[in-house]
């Protein structure tokens, strides 16, 4: 990217479904994505998408028990692309999207909704690692699961603390799997802490809290040592560098002057010191990190109501989809990256 090649974000094709969607994802090296969400008469429901030059064809759909609130492919192996769901029931469930008359797997994980979901150890992007799944819950759990030991959590991490109580934990993204045996959890709560947690020592590597509570979070990258921590909230947008103690420190802040809430934060898969970040406003916005500083590249607004999930493609570059809390799903395409 040079000075003359600012990037420009355009809408290939958009669609209005008759669902509430919360999150979507990219099948993994693939023309496909999935939808997950609400069905109007409250039960889960995930449909699969097919891109086909200016067309979303409707390839596949499952109606579940409770609504699907997060899903991820980072636990699985590029052979299978198991899809792991959470949803609002506090129940996790395993999918392979070729079968989906039941799940492979699924388990009561936790006592109330599951926030959000993410997955490391997959052959996917690498194999350094167990295959692992992350949950966060408002009953204020964070649960690790080996998905070759299903029937319990690996690790359960609680908020509660004598003078404050249990807390709501709404995010989790793990990083510093950069070999077999390292391995960082980063979670935020509506608190606006953000906790990060190495795996392998069972302690807290570092913690501190934000203005508002942390409504996602990621690693600039997941298969490398600690370097960045992207974080979106309820009023701000974050960037914190880890040092050589692998604590926590400031690097860069990004305010709107209405407030407006970061619903999602991803890197640029081939960019890492770019990535997007969904808002409440209908906008979907590209950052860039660079001399400890936040630029605001492109801004794009893609729908009237929060944009509640982005996700880029995996290997085709600047490749984006979106969905929107009212059910708008969309195709962008993000040039000169």
């Amino acid at each position: 990217m040079t000075l003359q090649e600012k990037p420009e974000i355009f809408t290939h094709i958009k669609k209005k479904l008759s669902f509430g969607t919360y999150a979507v994802k990219w099948i993994p090296f693939s023309a496909k994505f999935v939808v997950l969400g609400q069905h109007p008469r409250g039960t889960g429901l995930f449909q699969v998408y097919e891109l086909n030059e200016q067309e979303l064809m409707l390839i596949k759909e499952r109606e579940t028990g409770g609504a699907l609130k997060c899903g991820t492919f980072g636990a699985s192996s590029l052979n299978a692309r198991h899809l792991a769901t959470g949803d609002f029931d506090g129940r996790l469930a395993l999918w392979d999207l070729e079968y989906t008359e039941a799940p492979v797997f699924s388990i009561k994980a936790h006592s109330s909704i599951i926030n959000d979901i993410d997955g490391c150890g997959g052959s996917i992007t690498s194999s350094h690692g167990p295959p692992e799944l992350a949950t966060a819950s408002r009953d204020g759990t964070v649960k690790i699961w080996d998905i070759r030991q299903k029937n319990q959590p690996v690790i359960k991490i609680d908020s509660m603390e004598e003078a404050k109580g249990s807390r709501d934990t709404w995010c989790v993204a793990f990083g510093n799997a950069w070999n077999n045996k390292e391995r960082v959890l980063a979670a935020g709560y509506d608190s606006g802490e953000i906790k990060l947690f190495d795996l392998k020592a069972m302690s807290t590597l570092s913690e501190l809290t934000i203005s508002s509570g942390v409504v996602s979070l990621e690693f600039d990258r997941q298969y490398t040592k600690l370097n960045r921590l992207t974080v979106g909230s309820l009023k701000t947008l974050e960037v914190f560098e880890i040092n050589e103690e692998d604590k926590l420190k400031s690097l860069a802040t990004g305010k709107h002057e209405d407030d407006t809430t970061n619903w999602c934060v991803r890197h640029v898969p081939q960019s890492p010191n770019l990535f997007m970040a969904s808002t409440s406003s209908g906008a979907v916005n590209l950052y860039q990190i660079k001399n400890k500083s936040l630029k605001l590249m492109i801004s794009a607004t893609v729908t009237e109501q929060p944009v509640a999930s982005v996700d880029w493609h995996i290997n085709k570059s600047g490749l984006t989809v979106f969905t929107s809390f009212d059910g708008t799903i969309g195709v962008n395409i993000v040039t000169n990256i």
